[in-house]
Formats: C-alpha cells, structure tokens, sequence
C-alpha cells in the first residue's frame, strides 16, 4: 500500500465500479480499482480516491497529487471491504482507513 498525499479526510464512500454507471462524486471518498484519463474530472471534486491497485507513479497517484486531493494506492481487496453509503476517514500521511460507520446502521 503507498499512501500519496498528506491530509485527512473524512466523508461518505462511492464504489465505482463503472465510470459509465456513477453518481454525484462531489465531495465524495471515491472507492475503486483503478483510475485511467478519463477519471480527471470526478477527481477534481472528489475528497479523496483509495483504489486496489497503483504504485506512487501510478495514474491515481499523479493526478491525486496534481489534484491535492488525499489518495492510497494498492489497497488489497478495498471493493469487497468498504461499500457506498460507508463513512470512512482516511489518512493520506500514513496510508490509514478507517470505517467510521457501515452504510445503514446507526
């Protein structure tokens, strides 16, 4: 796991499993495999991105540090663990996740 860029962030995960079938990412923890070009513009007003794979050169990774947005790269299995709707906090400076709360409890 690389984290990429420093800064702690808070707020309400989006699994985005096709770029084609998404919704609002603003202001939105962006969950997901991996990024490519066309991602830019949901990163732009995302809090922040974890996906399964990348490296520290690593399109996720470049565009998240051009985009100063907080981002962790090569997190194993980050699909099947947080789900939309979650509440995560995550910690760009030492690579940290943390589910706040599980979508539908209380």
């Amino acid at each position: 796991m690389f984290h990429v860029l420093r800064g702690v962030v808070e707020g309400e995960a989006l699994v985005i499993e096709d770029i084609n079938n998404i919704g609002n990412v603003k202001d939105k923890i962006l969950i997901t495999k991996m990024t490519d070009p066309g991602w830019v513009f949901l990163l732009a007003t995302a809090k922040g991105v974890i996906s399964e794979k990348g490296s520290l050169l690593s399109h996720t990774a470049i565009i998240s540090r051009e985009l100063k947005i907080p981002s962790i790269v090569g997190v194993e299995n980050v699909l099947d663990i947080i789900k939309t709707g979650d509440i995560v906090k995550m910690d760009g400076s030492n690579g940290t996740i943390e589910i706040i709360r599980k979508e539908g409890s209380v």
